[in-house]
């Protein structure tokens, strides 16, 4: 079960740095991913068999390349988890989805050799009609702009999406639990 931790707004000016990061190139996250070659992952390409497979499509802004890593510092300090693993914004446009999966890095065994990962979402665009992000069986719905909730499990299934009108946009935090 996500957990809320409170509400980041007071520390970061999501609106500046979504300008920021709006109208950047980004890196197409499902174009870059080979799945089906990903041993781990087969479970995940087996379900999305029947999947619309023209509606998987989001975006990722990294720090230090498309925003500050002062916002990763500030969030960190924020949710109490200062030692920040990796972090980045996600972008889902309106009729695209991320669908049901979870999120498969190379490093993953390495990261919980080092400790114990946790991971944070911020819902950072104010609150749009069609927006939803799901993590297990809990449906985030539109949460005040900075809402921040604690993830049950760090790999935990999660998806997205926008049958809004208009992008929207979460902050993905990864940390080392204090």
């Amino acid at each position: 079960m996500l957990k809320f931790v409170g509400n980041c707004n007071h520390i970061l000016n999501w609106n500046e740095i979504i300008n920021e990061v709006k109208d950047q190139e980004g890196i197409c996250a499902c174009k870059y991913l080979p799945v089906s070659e990903v041993p781990e992952l087969k479970e995940i390409n087996d379900a999305l068999g029947n999947y619309c497979q023209e509606s998987i499509e989001w975006i990722n802004y990294y720090p230090g390349k498309e925003f500050s890593m002062e916002v990763a510092e500030k969030f960190g300090e924020f949710v109490g988890a200062p030692k920040m693993i990796k972090c980045w914004i996600s972008k889902v446009y309106p009729g695209k989805t991320a669908p049901w999966h979870w999120d498969w890095d190379v490093d993953w065994k390495k990261y919980t050799e080092q400790g114990n990962p946790v991971r944070f979402t911020a819902m950072i665009n104010p609150p749009a009609p069609g927006q939803v992000f799901i993590v297990g069986d809990q449906a985030l719905y539109n949460e005040k702009q900075g809402d921040v909730h604690k993830w049950p499990d760090f790999k935990s299934y999660h998806g997205g999406t926008n049958c809004g009108l208009e992008p929207k946009f979460n902050f993905n935090y990864l940390a080392y639990a204090e």
